[in-house]
């Protein structure tokens, strides 16, 4: 049954994958080898409260009416330990208004340093929003109805297209207590294809596999 990331997920499922969960992480050794961790995570499912809203976005709503926004891949990324900075990556769309696939990503920026054999702390840092790319039928629009043909339609398209807004980022723990705090973050299975962190907090738990950096 598709969990829709954890957004679907019954009581039940989410029982039977808890179990399942807690299986895998009994194999991991006391200290992980963080080398594996740097490179690119495609998130697969969580039960974390912050983050449920924003995957439960494009679930469809009563009467068939469609979702508001429509949620893409949702990643993180991480670089090696030494350099510790690491991205929560969302791709969303809006339907009729940017292009189905990545029509928009949002991007967390953070720092992380490794603490123990098998935990890290994350320090949130900054957002940006860009990588716009707006549908063919409102390109269409901007272009002919609203704009006499020329250079001004030209500079408006390449304006939305190059959009990158960057503002600050704190977490609610960092709202709380400072800006410089860092959130605890427990890496329970780390191997070549899956890693599984439960983060401190709001006990959220995250299940990712290992896509290729290049992978949209």
């Amino acid at each position: 049954m598709c969990t829709r990331r954890g957004a679907a997920a019954t009581k039940q499922l989410r029982g039977q994958i808890e179990e399942a969960q807690v299986a895998v992480e009994a194999l991991s050794p006391a200290e992980l080898t963080y080398d594996l961790l740097e490179g690119k995570w495609l998130l697969m499912y969580t039960t974390a409260a912050d983050v449920l809203p924003i995957v439960g976005l494009d679930l469809e709503l009563p009467f068939g009416l469609p979702a508001p926004v429509t949620v893409g891949n949702v990643y993180q990324r991480f670089s090696n330990v030494a350099s510790g900075s690491v991205q929560n990556i969302i791709e969303f769309s809006l339907p009729f208004l940017l292009q189905q696939q990545q029509g928009a990503t949002f991007t967390v920026e953070a720092s992380y340093e490794v603490r123990s054999g098998r935990r890290i702390a994350l320090v949130f840092e900054e957002a940006q929003l860009g990588k716009v790319r707006i549908s063919p039928g409102l390109e269409a629009l901007l272009a002919s109805a609203l704009l006499p043909r020329g250079y001004l339609n030209q500079q408006l398209l390449l304006a939305i297209r190059e959009l990158n807004l960057v503002f600050p980022f704190r977490s609610a723990q960092q709202q709380l207590q400072g800006a410089g705090v860092a959130a605890p973050y427990l890496l329970t299975y780390l191997d070549e294809d899956m890693l599984i962190g439960r983060a401190s907090g709001t006990a959220g738990t995250f299940v990712f596999r290992r896509v290729p950096d290049h992978e949209h």
